[in-house]
């Protein structure tokens, strides 16, 4: 039960972000000053000024977080459908791994007497990641908490933090960019749709089977980025609806009218999302 718990924490949505500028020189210089003070990998026979030395392995982990956001904007964000705990914790380690290959090429060409060799390269790699397992699983676990409590959008999360598949026990949690309102929590089996007016978003749900409604500050567009639930289906520029509450559809190619139980008012499916839609329900 404890490994399903696991295997289910590291499925969860996780944010795709990128490394802050601010970030990349903070890491390259903690780099930098970190193999100045323990002068590992046998960096303490080095005769030569250290600290000139070790702005040098600063400006190679800065190159090589450059390299890695470039990477992720240009080919890793439009490949992925699905960014997860699991997917960060490795692409951290994958950004450990270069940054150690590229210091250790670096280390190779300021140290005379410094052999290039598989077993020395372990050897270093099994070091950099003694240290650097625990910022990389701290530096996940903190993003993913902030995600979840402050971020921007929807978490859709079990009430067991496991997945039984029964959608009853998930809830939606919908946060406000407004710091000072609570977040809005509803059970997924219970939310109708989330509608667009203005600077706000208006959270349709149902309550004792009555239709109730909770306004937010937030955009359709944040909403959108982070739920990405496939029972959740974008039907207009100002509407998302949940699929699972939908009673019937009518309309044709050109648009659609969608209808839920104990409701009479319909949500528009504009012309642009027919195709989709139709896809959807048929």
């Amino acid at each position: 039960m404890a490994a399903l718990k696991f295997i289910q924490f590291f499925k969860r949505k996780y944010p795709f972000l990128y490394t802050s500028i601010g970030s990349i020189f903070i890491i390259s210089f903690c780099v930098g000053f970190f193999i100045f003070v323990l002068r590992p990998f046998g960096f303490v026979n080095y005769e030569g000024n250290k600290i000139i030395a070790c702005l040098g392995f600063s400006l190679v982990t800065l190159i090589s977080l450059f390299i890695v956001n470039f990477i992720k904007k240009r080919f890793i964000k439009n490949t992925i459908v699905k960014w997860t705990i699991f997917k960060e914790f490795i692409f951290l380690n994958l950004v450990l791994l270069l940054i150690t290959l590229g210091n250790y090429f670096y280390l190779s060409l300021i140290m005379g007497d410094f052999q290039l060799s598989l077993f020395y390269f372990i050897y270093t790699l099994f070091l950099t990641f003694s240290v650097g397992i625990f910022p990389v699983g701290f530096v996940t676990l903190f993003r993913y908490n902030r995600f979840k409590n402050n971020k921007l959008g929807v978490l859709i999360n079990d009430g067991n933090d496991g997945n039984d598949g029964n959608d009853g026990n998930e809830i939606i949690e919908f946060i406000s960019l407004n710091k000072t309102d609570k977040e809005v929590i509803i059970n997924k089996v219970d939310f109708l749709y989330v509608e667009a007016i203005k600077n706000n978003v208006h959270i349709y749900y149902y309550d004792n089977e009555l239709v109730k409604t909770i306004s937010i500050r937030n955009t359709l567009k944040n909403i959108e980025n982070q739920c990405q639930d496939k029972t959740f289906f974008r039907c207009h520029r100002s509407f998302i609806v949940n699929t699972n509450n939908i009673k019937t559809a009518k309309g044709n190619s050109n648009s659609y009218k969608i209808y839920f139980n104990n409701y009479n008012h319909f949500i528009p499916v504009s012309r642009s999302y027919t195709k989709a839609f139709q896809s959807l329900i048929y």
